[in-house]
């Protein structure tokens, strides 16, 4: 062989692969094993993070819940422009994102926060971690109000004449409105109605009640969803048809 073929040879061999250990493959699957279950076990501890944020959101009680969305309209009223993203509120209550989800939701149906970036218009509830939000003049107006519970709780007769605490917060703290749009005696229904749901302890009525009272002092009410909103809260809370007079006084503001 001359030189030249037996230099040949030898850059040949050199470049061949050697084929890799039976030890080699067994360290290589368990390698892909050890990443896959890094994954698995991020995804199910995230999952699991949101289903107990959901579920503790959802299971506040009215009070809970009042002093959360004050305290989270509170730190977005602080943000630049009076607004921030879900993911900074989260940041800044020390909350899973979907919480803040679940508390921001219902301020924005209510006309307290408005979604200002970062929103699909075409779903109104399809929040994500960029969403921003801004608190409203509505919203500004719920930040000045004192506390609801040393303001609003006043006394009132029904029933036997036993005095009971009126949780009529919502109504008396719009007094103004619903008065010159449906009347003092409109009023007094939307206290008594306002007053029997709270006392409920239902929180899932008293979200109704906030939809009802809410679209009630919109600047062009819907009566439909009005009527469906009430009926819900018939269903939800026997004690409101129970009531002398109360359904049909209410049902005259959309009737």
């Amino acid at each position: 062989m001359t030189p030249s073929l037996l230099v040949y040879d030898i850059l040949a061999g050199s470049a061949e692969t050697e084929e890799p250990s039976f030890l080699d493959n067994v360290l290589g699957v368990l390698a892909l094993l050890a990443i896959a279950a890094f994954f698995v076990r991020g995804y199910y501890r995230e999952r699991i993070a949101i289903s107990d944020a959901e579920t503790r959101a959802k299971s506040l009680s009215h009070s809970e819940r009042d002093a959360i969305e004050r305290q989270v309209l509170d730190v977005i009223y602080k943000g630049r422009d009076h607004a921030l993203s879900i993911r900074e509120i989260a940041s800044e209550i020390s909350e899973h994102e979907r919480y803040v989800i679940r508390i921001v939701r219902p301020l924005v149906k209510w006309g307290q926060l408005e979604v200002t970036s970062a929103h699909d218009e075409s779903l109104p509830t399809d929040f994500n971690s960029f969403s921003k939000v801004a608190v409203t003049a509505e919203g500004d107006k719920r930040l000045r109000e004192r506390d609801p519970v040393v303001t609003y709780n006043e006394y009132f007769s029904v029933g036997d004449n036993s005095n009971v605490v009126n949780k009529s917060v919502i109504v008396n703290s719009n007094v103004g409105t619903y008065r010159s749009r449906y009347g003092t005696d409109t009023v007094e229904a939307l206290r008594e109605l306002e007053h029997i749901v709270r006392g409920s302890n239902n929180d899932e009525a008293v979200e109704v009640l906030d939809g009802f009272l809410a679209e009630a002092r919109t600047e062009e009410p819907s009566r439909a969803r009005m009527k469906a909103l009430f009926s819900s809260l018939q269903q939800m809370v026997p004690a409101v048809s129970g009531a002398a007079d109360l359904a049909s006084r209410i049902a005259a503001m959309f009737s």
